[in-house]
């Protein structure tokens, strides 16, 4: 089981660079960490993560940085694959 995700200094979520949607870190019960992007439009996509290799602070890197891209969600998937973070299929 993974340890519990840390919540010291860094937020855990994030609004894009327009406004128009959020994207937060989560973890399960069951310890695997989920990626939440939710649009004022409604479109909601949920990543898993897989595996437990990944450091949150690496995730949560990725996150800030896809959400500044003009479209954040494959901005948010291009800094997961380039930070080796996997994500379930």
């Amino acid at each position: 089981m993974t340890a519990p995700i840390s919540s010291s200094a860094a937020p855990l979520a994030f609004h894009t660079a327009d406004g128009t949607a959020f994207v937060g870190l989560r973890q399960r019960p069951n310890g695997r960490r989920q990626v939440v992007y939710d649009e004022v439009s409604g479109k909601r996509v949920v990543l898993d993560l897989s595996g437990t290799a990944a450091r949150d602070a690496d995730i949560l890197s990725a996150l800030r940085e896809g959400a500044q891209s003009r479209n954040a969600l494959g901005g948010i998937i291009a800094a997961l694959r380039a930070r080796s973070v996997p994500i379930q299929d």
